[in-house]
């Protein structure tokens, strides 16, 4: 073996005596493990942080609810996605792992946290690859340069939980395993990799063909490029290829029974689901491997379009570039990365998302052997390779100052519209089955067997929740998602809980007398002030005046379902029954309007009234409704029955003043 070559395997030891040797050591791994650490508690807080404060989306609370059944049949089971596994979705045994840490706190937190120093972990792999090529002190500037990455930083803080993040660090294990030529662990570690997702097995085919042709203790290729196919056989025979092939046997195994046999079958019979951003080349993996060799020039165009080049350069910048320096390690990521370019799907090629996890192991190990190239073709023999891994850290940074992929903000509270959502969420009782039409609160109904997105086709569950007051995140359009609410207002079988600030829960008639839910705050059978149209009544009406504002506290409940847009006038008369200053909108500001009102709810309505200067007592107020399409008011009837005034009138002597 050439010399260059056992002085590129060697581990290298820095400081003159062993005893030096063993602290540099020591002081390595205590620099690597503390990063690991910090980058863990730091994700950590922050993914914890945008789930307490209900900014977190659909795919946590996938997983929450796949965690939360995942004994049952089939394992991992959801209904988010059409009432099937997890597992048939995308093909993850890894999760049997996390499953543990779950049961001890089976909350989203728990799978955030494992998410987070899982990613942090992927450090230790990437620094033992590095120490063998470039010494000690240069791992732990690669170590640092993982840590600081925004790739990965952005899988973290992008996904928030996702089973493809778990593929970095274990493709990086079984790198640095294969390499060094640790069989059994090898074969682990490589197992640990493909049971994180199923399209991880062709990375680790490629890494398995890069194992038996170019792997870094191989002889050099001969000079002559004639006797390249002679040396190439020697090496995929040669003793140190045993890695290589069981990769690829493995792989092959496990990509062709977990496509074509396992995912089919947890998907009650349907084939492999294949993700959007393809169907210009095909429906099925066949077909868009098809669709690719039939149209070549639609392929190499998407490929070179300016988001994938934007994303290419991205992908190499924080690494100075260096993984060019070492081709054939960065051809093991050519798979992944070819997924990523031929798609139309913009999230693939985001810089970044969780689609990069793969791809990014062979970029950091031809990184590492970059610069031990780079070392060695400038004779830096003092410096080493130190510099090139400084140069690396100092990339990423300036790359994560231009990206700000790192994380500013961890606020744990949510604003004060999410925490009214999030307080209609935590009536819903776990047992209950329940439809929601904003993502943000998924996360926070996850732990239950019936779960859903509001839309046109939810079947008839017991609760449901969606949001007047704020456009909702979901991918329906506002034409779908009024029609999916109408839908459930208009189903004599609901009836309305609540509704505040524009959160509107209904409910099954029969789920709130299983469950004992109370709608609204006030007892049954108490008086009200007047009833308007036969189907609104005016339950209380509070008023105070303060520094020249009148302000009126108004209830409303609902007696009917199917309500036309309603407005409330609140008018501010004198002595003379003149009106002196007054307030017309839909309830809670048209937050709340009447049409999103169920029969049995309760709405808390609050008017704010400047009076003219001078009035400091107002002789009454008046609150009544009227149809905003005909400017009609709705006639009212008395506690008796009888028909009155078509409003309510608050005389001063009811009114407070607040000291």
């Amino acid at each position: 073996m050439n010399r260059h070559i056992l002085r590129e395997l060697r581990p290298r030891r820095e400081g003159g005596s062993e005893p030096v040797a063993k602290l540099a050591d020591r002081a390595a791994w205590a620099i690597v493990l503390t990063g690991v650490l910090v980058y863990g508690l730091v994700f950590s807080l922050r993914t914890t942080a945008a789930y307490t404060s209900a900014n977190t989306l659909f795919d946590l609370a996938t997983y929450q609810q796949g965690f939360w059944n995942a004994l049952g049949w089939p394992p991992f089971y959801y209904s988010l996605e059409g009432e099937m596994s997890r597992f048939g979705r995308h093909f993850s045994p890894v999760f049997y792992l996390i499953l543990p840490l779950f049961w001890l706190h089976p909350v989203p937190p728990t799978l955030l946290a494992v998410h987070s120093f899982a990613l942090g972990a992927g450090a230790i792999p990437a620094f033992l690859i590095a120490r063998r090529y470039i010494g000690l002190y240069g791992g732990v500037l690669l170590a640092i340069a993982y840590l600081l990455s925004p790739a990965v930083q952005d899988i973290n803080v992008q996904n928030d939980f996702h089973e493809i993040a778990f593929a970095l660090p274990s493709l990086l294990l079984a790198f640095y395993l294969g390499i060094v030529g640790r069989r059994g662990w090898f074969v682990a570690a490589l197992l640990l990799a493909l049971s994180t997702r199923e399209e991880v097995a062709i990375t680790t085919l490629a890494f398995g063909s890069y194992l038996v042709l170019a792997r870094p203790d191989a002889p050099p290729l001969p000079a002559s490029p004639r006797l390249w196919a002679r040396a190439l056989a020697a090496r995929a025979t040669s003793p140190g290829a045993w890695q290589g092939w069981a990769a690829i046997a493995i792989s092959s195994f496990w990509l062709v029974g977990v496509v074509f046999v396992a995912m089919p079958y947890l998907n009650a019979g349907e084939q492999f689901p294949v993700p959007g951003g393809y169907e210009h080349l095909g429906a099925t993996p066949l077909g868009i491997l098809r669709g690719m060799v039939e149209h070549p020039g639609v392929v190499l165009r998407d490929a070179l379009s300016a988001p994938k080049v934007e994303y290419l350069f991205w992908l190499l910048a924080p690494l100075a570039f260096l993984p060019l320096l070492a081709p054939e390690a960065l051809l093991v990521s050519a798979p992944a990365l070819v997924e990523i370019l031929i798609s139309r799907y913009p999230p693939h090629y985001y810089v970044f998302e969780r689609y990069t996890a793969p791809v990014l192991p062979a970029v950091i190990l031809a990184a590492t052997l970059g610069v031990s190239r780079l070392a060695r073709r400038t004779n830096w023999l003092r410096a080493r390779p130190y510099v090139a891994a400084a140069v690396i850290v100092g990339a990423t940074i300036v790359s994560q100052a231009h990206l700000q992929k790192f994380p500013t903000e961890f606020r744990f509270e949510p604003d004060p519209h999410s925490a009214i959502a999030l307080a209609a969420a935590r009536r819903v009782p776990p047992t209950a089955s329940v439809a929601v039409a904003d993502h943000r609160l998924l996360a926070h109904l996850a732990s239950r067997r019936e779960l859903y997105v509001l839309d046109p086709g939810t079947p008839r569950v017991d609760y449901v929740i969606f949001d007047r007051g704020r456009p909702p995140i979901t991918q329906w359009s506002p034409a779908d998602q009024r029609k999916a609410e109408d839908r459930f207002l208009r189903d004599a079988d609901y009836r309305g809980v609540t509704c505040e600030d524009g959160v509107v829960l209904l409910a099954r008639q029969s789920a709130l007398q299983r469950d004992g839910v109370v709608t609204g705050s006030r007892t049954p059978g108490t008086a009200v002030l007047g009833q308007f149209g036969g189907s609104v009544s005016l339950s209380d009406a509070r008023a105070f005046v303060e520094d020249g504002e009148a302000r009126v506290e108004l209830t409303w409940r609902a007696l009917g379902r199917g309500y036309a847009d309603y407005q409330v006038f609140v008018h501010v008369v004198d002595a003379s029954g003149a009106i002196v200053a007054q307030s017309d909108a839909a309830p809670q500001r048209g937050k709340c309007p009447t049409s999103a009102w169920a029969a049995g709810m309760e709405v808390l309505d609050t008017h704010a009234i400047r009076l003219p200067e001078g009035e400091r007592r107002p002789a009454a107020i008046r609150v009544g409704l009227y149809d905003l399409a005909t400017l009609a008011r709705l006639p009212r009837t008395d506690v008796t029955g009888g028909r009155a005034a078509d409003f309510v009138e608050v005389a001063w002597p009811m009114l407070s003043a607040r000291p």
